[in-house]
């Protein structure tokens, strides 16, 4: 094989590595912004909906933390963002909200509100 050929077949060869991985950097920036956005979204409206609850909430009721609001917003961003959705999928994350709530619900999150008799408010 001649020098000049080398050259070449290197060179070409160098340019697919590198249009490769910028595609690639590209394409995983874009996915990451559509998620930091998604979650920004998701924050904003889960914010509001916990404001509304502790606003309207009685003294005994309790509050869940406003993390599980954002992870029921964020999820159901996602599964209204995907061509998926259905009655299942929304049955689906209901469920799981439901089953982080259960959980939530002997922690040291209730234990605190209940003891100080607190009513979380922004």
């Amino acid at each position: 094989m001649s020098d000049a050929l080398i050259s070449l077949v290197s060179g070409v060869a160098g340019g697919l590595i590198v249009a490769v991985g910028t595609i690639l950097t590209s394409l995983l920036k874009a996915h990451n912004e559509r998620n930091r956005e998604l979650l920004q979204q998701a924050c904003n409206t889960a914010l509001a909906d916990f404001s509304a609850d502790t606003k309207n909430a009685e003294p005994t009721e309790h509050i869940l933390p406003l993390s599980t609001y954002i992870y029921f917003h964020f999820h159901f961003f996602k599964l209204l963002e995907s061509d998926k959705i259905s009655e299942e999928r929304i049955l689906q994350l209901k469920a799981q909200d439901e089953k982080l709530s259960n959980i939530l619900e002997g922690s040291i999150w209730r234990d605190y509100v209940t003891k100080n008799n607190k009513k979380i408010m922004l």
